[in-house]
C-alpha cells in the first residue's frame, strides 16, 4: 500500500489541530506529514522540530512542487 503524504498549508490553531491529527495516524502506515508551509519561518523550524517534520517551506507554492 502506498502512503499518502501530507503538506500543511498554515501553521495556526487548525494548522496544528491538523499536525496533531496527522501525527496520530502516521503509526497506521496510512500517511505520512512530509511538510508543513507557513510565512513565519522560525514558527516553521520550530514546529518541524516539535513535531518530527522534515521539511518546511515559506511558499506553499514550493512545498506543492516536493
Amino acid at each position: 500500500m502506498k502512503k499518502l503524504r501530507i503538506g500543511v498549508i498554515g501553521i495556526g490553531k487548525i494548522g496544528l489541530a491538523q499536525i496533531k491529527a496527522i501525527k496520530t495516524i502516521e503509526n497506521s502506515g496510512y500517511a505520512e506529514l512530509v511538510a508543513i508551509s507557513t510565512r513565519d519561518e522560525v514558527k516553521a523550524r520550530e514546529t518541524c522540530v516539535q513535531y518530527r517534520i522534515p521539511a518546511y517551506f515559506t511558499d506553499y507554492k514550493a512545498m506543492l512542487n516536493l
